[in-house]
């Protein structure tokens, strides 16, 4: 859809009309929409700049508002416009002069530019193990909230929902903030200038064909790859590469560099592979016509493509993540969107995880969330855990979805929850006690009383609702400090996997990072 300024004038008065009714979530998405349908720094755009920062001053949004009116002093169109529109800008300065009241004003920088693209922390290392594949172990022993990966994605792609509230190149959420228009189309937006001129992908392929990218799903970010390997001028390489089935070959020697030989070396399901082969030959043909034909050369044919489009695809079926938001207004986790991090495709999945995937925009940063020791692997979730998913469901849905049999603990020994009952380990002879009551406690194989246990789990259960009343009360860090202090951690050998009380607590703890990872509580 491209600019009309018809439907950013009529935007921007609905947007107004609730305004006036202080329905004020629903007058940020009409002047939004006015300012996607705007073009950039005219006046309709500046207009629905304007009328946001109200919005922002009445939602007490100081710090954004000071931002948005900042932004619009420095535009040179501006003074042009608006530089005898002495109502307008009174206003203006009068809200600007409002919220520097309210906050001690400093200047934010917005580029996204400043993580580099990857990390890798020096406690963990990839290799190959049996029955698993490529694999990730650590390196020493881990704490919970060690910080393993802070990394930028190869390539990442906003979901349609949220176009008009993240910024389409960095995910940024742009709803209460400056949002720079794209110069084309009416459906995105972005956080800045540099945001806007990094994403070459959608100004040259994407802009006229916004509508279809919502009906090919998860084939708009393997069509944003070979996009990316085409701006590099490595297309036909990339072509040749899976022609030959020559992934696992020394692709650094074809001329690839590194994060691009990690991306064409990842695992590729025959079965998966087949059955996109088989029913999505029409739709390939489509987003060759529609997206790509400007790639076709006498060196990459249009059949070679859709044989390229297709293998890519299947990596990401099974290799891509889900980028995810934390909306602060729900405490919830919302999927915006999908990347490819090679680093965490390697990780492999447990119904209970021990570590945690988490992101600022498309920045995502791995953390531990238990205590992992030297040499252990290092487990993701693919989106199923053993509390929440039976067990025959959640192994044939990873059968179906990434044609592996789940084998990890929790399926293998098929952990159900159980309140009524503790599951300890005896300090004699380390076996597995299930008890409901702990008068005269036994161990059923060794049979030694077993009378340290009781005091142990009282230690354990006054350290839980200690952490847990902080958690109420906001303060994260003091708890995540209670429930991981090395006393703690040597305390809670006493409990074993599915205890109740340990669930709890690793799920306290999991909370806790992702609370104080994302600047709540203190």
């Amino acid at each position: 859809m491209s600019k009309c300024g018809e439907k950013a004038q009529r935007s921007r008065l609905e947007g107004n009309k609730s305004y006036g009714n202080k329905d004020f979530d629903t007058a940020i998405k009409a002047y939004n929409a006015s300012i996607l349908s705007s073009h950039f720094m005219d006046s309709d755009y500046i207009y629905a700049m304007g009328n946001k920062s109200a919005v922002l001053f009445e939602t007490k949004e100081f710090q954004e508002c000071i931002d948005i009116i900042k932004f619009l002093y420095s535009l040179e169109s501006y003074s042009k416009l608006f530089g005898t529109n002495e109502k307008f800008t009174g206003k203006l300065t009068k809200r600007l002069q409002n919220c520097e009241g309210q906050l001690k004003y400093t200047n934010k920088e917005h580029s996204c530019n400043l993580v580099p693209r990857s990390f890798t922390s020096s406690s963990m290392t990839t290799t190959v193990l049996p029955d698993f594949g490529n694999s990730v172990l650590a390196l020493s022993d881990l704490e919970p909230n060690d910080t393993l990966l802070h990394l930028k994605p190869f390539s990442a792609v906003l979901g349609s929902s949220f176009w008009a509230s993240h910024c389409y190149t960095c995910f940024k959420c742009v709803k209460y903030s400056i949002i720079v228009p794209c110069f084309n189309c009416s459906q995105v937006g972005f956080c800045s200038y540099s945001c806007r001129e990094d994403n070459i992908a959608h100004s040259d392929h994407e802009c006229p064909n916004m509508s279809f990218l919502k009906e090919i799903g998860l084939f708009h970010l393997s069509t944003n790859i070979l996009l990316k390997f085409h701006i590099r001028g490595k297309l036909h390489k990339l072509v040749e590469v899976y022609a030959k089935d020559s992934a696992g070959d020394c692709l650094s020697d074809c001329g690839f560099s590194e994060d691009e030989v990690e991306v064409i070396s990842l695992h590729c399901s025959p079965k998966i592979r087949k059955n996109i082969s088989a029913g999505s030959e029409v739709l390939l043909d489509r987003i060759i016509q529609r997206l790509l034909k400007n790639l076709l050369s006498p060196n990459v044919t249009a059949q070679q493509l859709i044989f390229t489009l297709s293998a890519v695809t299947c990596q990401m079926m099974i290799n891509a993540s889900s980028v995810m938001f934390y909306d602060e207004t729900s405490s919830s986790n919302l999927a915006i969107g999908s990347g490819i991090y090679p680093e965490i495709a390697k990780m492999n999945h447990s119904c209970y995880s021990n570590t945690v995937c988490l992101f600022k925009g498309t920045t995502a940063t791995v953390k531990a969330t238990k205590y992992i020791s030297k040499g252990s692997q290092l487990f993701n979730s693919y989106g199923y855990d053993f509390e929440s998913v039976e067990i025959n469901e959640r192994k044939a849905n990873l059968l179906d979805q990434y044609d592996f049999v789940c084998c990890c603990e929790a399926c293998s020994s098929d952990w159900k929850r159980n309140d009524n009952a503790r599951v300890l380990k005896c300090h004699i002879c380390s076996s597995t006690l299930v008890v409901s009551s702990f008068t005269n406690l036994k161990c059923s194989v060794c049979l030694s009383v077993i009378s340290n246990l009781l005091h142990c789990v009282k230690v354990l259960e006054s350290k839980y609702n200690d952490a847990y009343q902080c958690f109420q009360e906001k303060k994260y860090l003091r708890g995540l400090n209670v429930l991981t202090s090395p006393e703690s951690l040597e305390e809670l050998k006493v409990l074993l996997m599915p205890d109740s009380l340990l669930l709890d607590w690793n799920d306290l703890v999991k909370k806790f990072i992702v609370l104080q990872f994302h600047g709540n509580g203190n």
